[in-house]
């Protein structure tokens, strides 16, 4: 959440950004889950262009 108030582009604070922020917020005081969060973090991180891994696949070939 400090990354979401302090680091956040002004720009990219739209409707994403507030449903993350408010589900971040919802985890903390108990309400939502820490996955719920991350989803919604990351949902938000890329729909601003903040985000641009993707997971790696596992290779299982050992």
């Amino acid at each position: 959440m400090e990354c979401m108030r302090q680091q956040w582009p002004d720009r990219a604070r739209g409707r994403s950004w507030r449903a993350a922020y408010r589900t971040c917020r919802d985890a903390l005081d108990g309400w939502r889950t820490a996955r719920d969060a991350r989803k919604a973090f990351v949902r938000a991180a890329r729909k601003a262009g903040l985000l641009a891994w993707a997971r790696k696949p596992v290779d299982h070939t050992g």
